[in-house]
């Protein structure tokens, strides 16, 4: 009776050590198959907005104020970006000159560089006696460059002086001819006239060429002078604008 019991109790704890199991094994699968179990940890974002505390304020961005255009206003090589417009911005790459402020009538923007490389700028009204003066200056400067072109004095100067060069050679080479055919026995005498007519007229077309040549160079270098006759008095100006009192 004894074995029989010990069996049937052994039999029951087998039975439910084995129900155990089954029903340990079962419930992890199903929290393994929950999707609330499938998913991590929720995480907070962090909170990133800006504090503000009473009493604080940013620092508010100013935009760049933009200058007042007005006669006797003045500006410096490294300023251009404030420079007013022009109705011949095109003008501005020349070391002096003016142009009328687009927009502004009767108020002008003139420009000078120093003897340092430095370029200055100006605003004057019209009527201005600086301004008149640098107009003057400038226009004769561009008039007379404007004659340059329709004279054309380097071609002058420059061709003179080949063409000049070479019938100064061919002068000299019939001179030599010439002189050989008066040392030649017998002389040749219509050899030796040719020879000799050759020789001068290619000398007097030479003394011409050069001579146009000369007369290129003394243009282009007049005009230089009206230049830098202009420049001078534009640098002067410009010396005198700042205490200048304006219209």
């Amino acid at each position: 009776m004894k074995t029989s019991k010990s069996l049937l109790r052994t039999g029951v704890l087998v039975l439910s050590a084995f129900f155990l199991a089954v029903f340990q094994v079962s419930l992890s699968s199903i929290l393994v198959d929950s999707p609330a179990y499938a998913q991590p940890f929720a995480t907070l974002p962090p909170n990133t907005a800006t504090l503000n505390p009473a009493g604080v304020v940013g620092t508010p961005v100013v935009p760049t104020p933009i200058p007042t255009i007005g006669p006797g206003q003045s500006f410096t090589e490294g300023q251009e970006e404030l420079l007013p417009e022009l109705l011949r911005p095109d003008l501005l790459d020349s070391d002096y000159g003016y142009s009328e402020i687009l927009g502004k009538p009767g108020l002008f923007l003139v420009w000078s560089t120093d003897e340092y490389g430095t370029k200055r700028y100006f605003v004057l009204q019209d009527g201005n006696d600086y301004l008149n003066g640098i107009i003057n200056a400038v226009d004769r400067v561009r008039t007379d460059a404007l004659e340059m072109k329709k004279e054309l004095p380097w071609w002058k100067a420059i061709g003179g002086t080949l063409v000049g060069l070479a019938l100064g050679a061919v002068g000299i080479v019939c001179g030599l001819g010439a002189v050989a055919s008066l040392a030649a026995t017998p002389i040749s005498a219509p050899v030796t006239g040719l020879l000799a007519a050759c020789a001068g007229g290619a000398f007097t077309m030479s003394a011409g060429a050069f001579g146009m040549a000369v007369d290129g160079a003394g243009r282009i270098f007049g005009h230089f002078e009206i230049s830098d006759e202009a420049r001078k008095e534009i640098r002067g100006a410009f010396l005198q604008i700042p205490y200048s009192e304006q219209p």
